[in-house]
């Protein structure tokens, strides 16, 4: 009866933390984050319980960092966008700013 009530208890309290965190990020971010803190989860497991990284584990460890370090940098060439382009999306233009878009004007920016 403990194990249920603290397991109860803990996955409360994370839900409470999602809702949280959602009502301060993008849904985007908020699904990076939760794949960088499940990759934690797993290499501190790793290293709790002693196991070797096998090569596909390495490699999955290795995709979350690539993708989150891949987000991360696309958002931050969005924040140094020309105004003209925010100015766009603010006034209603229909046509969507994709990733595509983004990493573009991303790997075109001289600043």
């Amino acid at each position: 009866i403990q194990l249920a009530v603290g397991n109860s208890v803990a996955f409360v309290s994370y839900n409470l933390a999602a809702c949280m965190v959602l009502s301060k990020v993008s849904m985007l971010t908020y699904s990076g984050l939760n794949c960088v803190r499940r990759m934690f989860c797993v290499l501190c497991t790793y290293i709790f319980f002693g196991v070797p990284i096998s090569l596909v584990g390495g490699l999955g460890i290795v995709a979350v960092f690539s993708g989150w370090f891949i987000y991360v940098s696309v958002e931050e060439a969005v924040q140094r966008w020309p105004e003209e382009v925010q100015g766009e999306r603010r006034r209603g233009v229909r046509e969507p700013i994709t990733l595509f878009h983004r990493t573009a004007f991303m790997f075109s920016s001289t600043a």
